[in-house]
């Protein structure tokens, strides 16, 4: 609880200390949207103007953008650590490492949570749609989803703390979201294997269809659930045999 408490107060001080870099980003995200927007309904036709189209892109949009920030939140992370001499010592720590990072993660996904839930709103505005925001149903899937998202996260900081230089390979990845989330999962079940698309594909018909977690299928669920855990195992275990390797060859206290 220490631990929790001490990372959610770091996240929320760096927040309110920031106020202009948090505030551009929130512009910025805004801004983003109302050309992914106005492309859709430019060069959609009749249908996409008229049908749930353009809510579908603002729920795919936002799950994309949470789910960026999210996962360049973590490396960048990782490489502030180590910049500044820290990473070393978190490795250190009682708690371990990967503890630390997991919690840390865990902070910037609820200060992403509850900054991009500001924008949501005028999003909604500008769309003319209104989305159904039952957050029983809502949170739930969104947890489930960004844990795939940690999986990965975990994999490549891993790779990280080791080859030390991997910004084009985490931004090739970050790049990928934008085809993950729109993935059509339930046309071509494998793709339900992948981070991203399923639970976007859920969160749509949420969202868009007002449909409740409980009718969604316990399948449904149980898939979601089942995948995103294993992207997480996978990290985890990717992101512990890379900790052993760094400390074996002591590139933890390197940069």
């Amino acid at each position: 609880m220490n631990l929790v408490r001490a990372l959610f107060h770091r996240r929320f001080i760096e927040a309110v200390r920031y106020p202009v870099e948090m505030v551009g980003g929130l512009v910025t995200f805004y801004v983003l949207f109302l050309m992914v927007f106005l492309g859709a309904l430019t060069f959609g036709d009749s249908d996409v103007r008229t049908s749930d189209t353009l809510s579908a892109v603002a729920v795919g949009y936002v799950v994309f953008m949470l789910a960026l920030a999210s996962y360049q939140g973590f490396g960048q992370q990782l490489m502030q650590e180590s910049a500044g001499g820290t990473l070393e010592q978190l490795a250190m720590s009682p708690v371990g490492l990967r503890r630390v990072l997991l919690v840390d993660f865990f902070a910037q996904v609820t200060i992403n949570v509850l900054t991009i839930g500001v924008v949501v709103v005028p999003i909604m505005a500008t769309t003319g749609r209104w989305l159904h925001v039952d957050l029983v149903s809502v949170l739930p899937l969104v947890l489930a989803t960004l844990s795939g998202v940690v999986g990965v996260g975990l994999a490549v900081g891993g790779l990280y703390v080791v080859f030390k230089r991997l910004q084009q390979v985490a931004q090739i990845i970050g790049f990928t979201f934008v085809f993950l989330v729109a993935a059509p999962v339930f046309e071509r079940p494998l793709l339900k294997l992948l981070p991203l698309g399923h639970g976007n594909a859920l969160l749509r018909r949420v969202l868009v269809d007002e449909v409740s977690i409980t009718e969604l299928g316990a399948g449904e669920i149980l898939t979601l659930l089942a995948v995103n855990i294993g992207w997480l195992v996978v990290g985890l275990v990717v992101f512990g045999t890379m900790e052993r390797l760094a400390r074996e060859r002591a590139l933890l206290g390197q940069y």
